[in-house]
């Protein structure tokens, strides 16, 4: 019985042992958030570092680079240390018809005889994702002279304004809107219908918006792994090894788009309907005037361009919404005391379609903004 006490005593004596490595809960509590910090903070920004750019002169992000975020930033705190003015916007100020050398910060730079102007537009950006991207990803927007670029397109339906209520279809389903730029939508606002990403997928993009780490995760994925998962990439390239794959330099500059002649009336006119969203019922008015508000918050000097929309299209019931549409749109930028410039409608065969101008068109926008300086 003795001998049975002593056994127990010295097992119960021999403190828990399993692992490798043990920690107390005090050493837990200060190694776990170190951890944490270090891989979701501090290595992100060793490979920020690490990584190697080529930001040339009229510089604007890949069209194949136009989710990757993490790109968009480091563009962004470039041309942030180097250029006092920026144009931001949608694919009209990216130049979705034109090169490098014929966007509207382009020509805005030869007419100036210096390149002092940077292209921070992203295809598809509307307003609503514009105000997290600069909340999120444009922090180093600050103390600028900016050129903020407003699209009426994103107004011209309650479905594109994002303030459409769900309608079913035949079959009794919710009928599903299509978000661009998903990842930079509001993910947990219940006044968003039209957004219905599953919780997980609302999560992840929470936390790439918020996380270095997720961002530059993502990031690898766009240059380096096709837009693959990584499991998706190593099954498909069975002899090589991840971290090979990943070079220093990245070239993120726009090689594809090039010039287009051909105008929006050819090879014949025609007239559409749009039913106009009015700014006091419309979710992008509001976006678009929080961005606003952001950057005047940091220092900016902001004017507001009222875009050159190709009203040559409209038919006489749309004409008549819109120009209601723009008279209250000024009206509530002249109470908020916004800085703004009407761009003047530009000839017909200057415009691709109802809001891309053509290399033509983004001249004579640039001479217009020059002048108005």
């Amino acid at each position: 019985m003795d001998s049975k006490k002593r056994k127990q005593r010295s097992i119960k004596a021999i403190p828990f042992g399993g692992n490798y490595l043990r920690l107390s809960p005090k050493e837990l509590a200060v190694v776990l958030p170190l951890t944490l910090i270090v891989v979701f903070w501090i290595m992100p920004a060793i490979y920020r570092a690490w990584e190697k750019w080529d930001f040339g002169d009229n510089f604007r992000l890949s069209y194949n680079l136009r989710d990757d975020y993490w790109s968009y930033q480091q563009w962004c705190d470039y041309a942030c240390q180097n250029y006092p003015v920026v144009f931001i916007g949608d694919s009209v100020i990216w130049g979705m018809y034109t090169d490098n050398e014929h966007t509207l910060p382009a020509h805005y730079n030869r007419l100036k005889e210096e390149n002092i102007a940077a292209n921070l537009g992203i295809d598809g950006l509307h307003p609503v994702a514009l105000e997290n991207l600069v909340r999120d990803f444009g922090g180093a927007i600050k103390d600028k002279k900016v050129y903020l670029y407003f699209n009426a397109l994103w107004m011209n339906d309650p479905k594109f304004d994002l303030s459409a209520m769900p309608q079913k279809d035949e079959s009794g389903e919710f009928e599903t809107i299509s978000v661009m730029h998903p990842r930079l939508a509001p993910q947990f606002d219940s006044t968003l219908y039209c957004y219905n990403e599953p919780l997980k997928k609302r999560i992840a993009n929470t936390m790439e918006r918020n996380i270095p780490f997720f961002s530059l995760a993502n990031h690898l994925r766009s240059v380096w792994f096709s837009n693959q998962t990584y499991p998706e990439w190593m099954l498909d390239n069975p002899d090589r090894m991840p971290w090979a794959a990943v070079e220093r330099k990245v070239n993120a500059i726009e090689t594809e788009h090039i010039n287009r002649d051909t105008p929006w009336n050819k090879p014949r006119p025609f007239k559409v309907s749009y039913n106009w969203v009015m700014p006091y019922q419309s979710r992008q008015w509001e976006a678009f005037i929080n961005t606003w508000k952001i950057l005047k918050e940091r220092g900016n000097e902001v004017v507001i361009l009222l875009g050159a929309f190709n009203t040559h299209l409209l038919d006489d019931d749309s004409l008549s919404d819109y120009e209601d549409m723009m008279d209250y749109i000024m009206d509530d930028l002249d109470e908020l005391d916004a800085e703004y410039i009407v761009m003047e409608e530009l000839p017909s065969e200057c415009y691709a379609d109802a809001s891309h101008p053509l290399d033509p068109g983004y001249e004579i926008m640039a001479e217009q903004i020059i002048d108005e300086e």
